[in-house]
């Protein structure tokens, strides 16, 4: 061995030492097609030394494209620890592997040209290949629409592109197919439209009627999906010449959208038309140009009957000594109208002819006639009325009827009364019933009669008129709130049939001071029908006999009741607390909660006159306060909007002591919302003997206890016992002629016995 051998042998050694004793096979080149896992073929390293008998591994980078053509690297590893991922630590060698494009023949078959007789029926035919190993083909297309067509109703062409995306020449043109589909549509049944029928329709108020025109069409094709495009021509009055189209060419109100197949088309007339004959055109064409077409008629009639405007009762006087009384039909008619005829050429009559136009009344039928009347417009269109003739013979013929009356509140609460029937030295009265509704019995039928009702309440409930019933005034004087029906009788104070700031004046007055102001309490008001600013002069107390319709109704209003003059209103039972709070000057009295308040009212009984009312939070006026000196009573209107605090006295009385005052039944509160809530005294604990008898000295026959004691007997000063009917606080002496002292024993809440000493006058 000579010297330039050896060199050679430790350069192919150093190769080996470096790679830790393992040696890849040999790199490769081959085909895309080629098995990349056929180690057979492609080799296995050679391992000795420390790593044989270990496991040998290999990991690809693979750095081929979607053909297959390109290299792997396989990086061949010893897997000391087996755990099938190659460490630094661990021998390797990298073996490279080169595949390259094989040309295979590659074969594309396209769809064929389809006929469908429906459009929903369109598949999407995919092109078809054969290719080799090496290729990647890849398809898309894009479709010509034609709606209208010289050999078809609709027609797609569709063009389709197939490329392969593998370059076999590397020269970056990619190998492209081409073709053209044609999908053609082919229907020659026409639709079938299904409403042609004649249709009526009723005028309305205006003597026109709306139009709304509906049909359909049904294509027998198995695609119910298809659009049907419609155009409509009306022929109004059926002249001859169409007056207005609609179909999907125009806009607006004449604007008319295709539909599906079996889908309901509308066609709402943009006015109204008037009575007469029309025509209709309909046209339908589906998808495919087929077209069908039919004509309709439609009537619009008069069938509204008139309206009814009468007098269904009338009275009428006649002297049968010398005539009957002519009774014709249209006397009844007020101002009957009709949509489509006029007024005038409105018929009366008795029965469904129109010319049953007269009734005769006499000494046979004279009194209350029931009538049928028909009123005919010029279509023929009836209406039936009941009305009624109350036919006054005065004397000549000696008849008698029953005539009713009522009487009531405006509110509709039942009111004791009478009402009388006069004319010279004749007078009639009607009873005073429970419920409001009286009767003449046999009362001679004189034309003259005037009816006239009377009130005969014994007693007003004073609670009824309150505070807020003066703020609903003052509200109104100011322009804040209108009044309506009965609260204008009721604010119309002064009885000058008009409400002004004097009957504000008169209404504080009344409340303090009492209803005795009012010498008649109660106002009544014959049939007012809607009582107005302007109407109010004219409301009448009486009725003539000839203005009898069935009953004279008659409405009381009770002078001041603002709040309940159209209806009665449900007592509020939110009472609100006073506390009592004693001072070395008299009593703070205080509200037990902050309220937003439009007024309060007090009434307070004392047993004497000395009694002074101040407050802080309210400037009270001469005229919103009233003392009276004989039944000892002070009473306070305020009707100021304020806030009110709980922590502040609503007022203070001095010269007082707690058992020396009480408070009567109208005292309360109106708070923000209108609500009237009852002032409940939370007192402060009382002796013994603290409480307090008023008026005394007695001048009548009534007297005042506080602090809800019991009367158990009253005697006089010989000792002899009186009568007396104890109501809540108050006591009423039933014996008559009584004079000098009078002995009370009362039980106070404790239960003990009280003796009171009351100088009747």
């Amino acid at each position: 061995m000579n010297r330039n051998q050896l060199i050679i042998i430790l350069f192919v050694m150093l190769p080996l030492l470096g790679n830790a004793s393992m040696f890849c096979p040999p790199d490769k080149n081959m085909l895309c097609s080629d098995d990349r896992y056929d180690l057979d073929k492609l080799g296995r390293p050679i391992v000795f030394g420390p790593s044989y008998g270990h496991p040998v591994r290999f990991a690809d980078d693979n750095q081929l494209n979607s053909c297959n053509v390109g290299y792997i690297y396989r990086r061949w590893y010893v897997d000391y620890n087996n755990d099938q991922i190659w460490q630094n630590t661990e021998p390797f060698c990298v073996q490279t592997l080169h595949f390259s494009y094989e040309n295979y023949p590659i074969s594309v078959q396209f769809p064929q040209d389809k006929v469908y007789s429906c459009k929903d029926d369109i598949k999407l035919d995919k092109p078809t290949w054969v290719t080799g190993p090496c290729n990647v083909l890849g398809y898309s297309y894009t479709d010509m629409v034609f709606e209208v067509s010289q050999d078809a109703c609709y027609k797609i062409q569709r063009m389709f592109k197939v490329i392969d995306w593998c370059d076999s020449d590397g020269d970056g043109i990619m190998n492209t197919w081409f073709h053209t589909q044609t999908i053609k549509v082919i229907d020659q049944d026409a639709p079938v439209i299904q409403q042609c029928q004649y249709r009526e329709y009723h005028v309305g108020s205006d003597c026109k009627a709306e139009i709304k025109l509906s049909n359909l069409a049904v294509d027998d094709q198995a695609c119910g999906a298809q659009d049907l495009e419609w155009t409509v021509w009306i022929d109004l009055w059926a002249d001859g010449t169409f007056d207005e189209e609609y179909s999907k060419l125009k806009t607006g109100p004449y604007f008319l959208a295709p539909v599906l197949n079996g889908e309901t088309i509308e066609v709402n007339l943009p006015t109204r038309i008037g009575i007469g004959n029309h025509k209709v055109h309909w046209s339908v064409k589906d998808a495919c140009g087929n077209i069908k077409s039919c004509h309709s008629t439609f009537t619009v009639v008069d069938k509204k009957p008139p309206t009814p405007y009468l007098r269904t009762l009338l009275t009428a006087a006649f002297d049968a000594t010398t005539m009957p009384l002519m009774v014709p039909a249209r006397i009844f008619n007020i101002g009957s109208f009709d949509n489509c005829s006029p007024k005038h050429k409105l018929k009366y009559s008795f029965s469904e002819d129109v010319n049953d136009t007269i009734r005769v009344v006499n000494c046979s039928n004279a009194g209350f006639q029931f009538y049928t009347l028909y009123v005919t417009d010029m279509m023929g269109n009836q209406e039936v009325v009941d009305v009624y003739l109350l036919a006054f013979d005065n004397g000549s013929c000696n008849v008698s009827s029953t005539l009713m009356a009522s009487m009531t509140e405006g509110n509709g609460a039942v009111i004791a009364g009478r009402i009388t029937a006069s004319r010279d030295n004749m007078n009639f009265e009607a009873g005073n019933p429970a419920d409001g509704v009286y009767s003449f019995i046999n009362i001679p039928l004189y034309s003259d009669f005037i009816i006239t009702p009377e009130c005969m309440e014994a007693e007003v409930n004073e609670d009824r008129i309150n505070v807020l019933d003066l703020i609903r005034l003052q509200e109104y004087i100011l322009g804040k709130t209108p009044l309506t029906g009965y609260e204008w009788i009721a604010a119309d104070v002064d009885g000058d049939r008009s409400v002004r700031t004097k009957d504000l004046v008169r209404l504080r007055k009344i409340l303090l001071t009492g209803l005795s102001e009012i010498e008649e309490p109660y106002r009544i008001v014959f049939e007012p029908g809607e009582i107005t600013q302007a109407s109010l002069p004219k409301v009448k107390s009486s009725a003539l006999v000839t203005e009898y319709d069935g009953t004279f109704d008659f409405k009381a209003v009770l002078i001041g009741d603002i709040t309940e003059a159209n209806a009665l209103s449900t007592e509020n039972r939110n009472a609100f607390v006073l506390k009592e709070e004693i001072t070395e000057e008299g009593i703070d009295f205080y509200l037990a909660e902050d309220v937003d308040s439009k007024g309060f009212e007090l009434e307070i009984g004392f047993s004497s006159s000395d009694v002074v009312i101040s407050s802080d939070v309210i400037n009270l006026k001469a005229d919103q306060m009233n003392f009276d000196d004989n039944s000892k009573v002070m009473r306070v209107i305020v009707t100021e909007k304020n806030k009110y605090s709980k922590d502040q006295p609503l007022f203070s009385l001095k010269n007082v002591h707690k058992a020396e005052y009480t408070f009567l039944s109208k005292n309360g509160i109106v708070k923000e919302n209108d609500e009237y809530s009852k002032f409940v005294i939370q007192k402060a604990e009382i002796a013994e003997n603290e409480f307090h008898v008023y008026p005394n000295p007695l001048v009548g026959n009534e007297f005042t206890l506080s602090y809800g004691v019991t009367v158990n007997n009253m005697t006089d000063e010989l000792g002899r016992k009186v009568g007396f009917l104890q109501s809540g606080n108050k006591i009423v002496l039933t014996s008559e002629s009584l004079s000098g002292i009078l002995f009370v024993y009362c039980e106070n809440p404790e239960g003990n016995t009280i003796v009171k000493k009351v100088i009747k006058l």
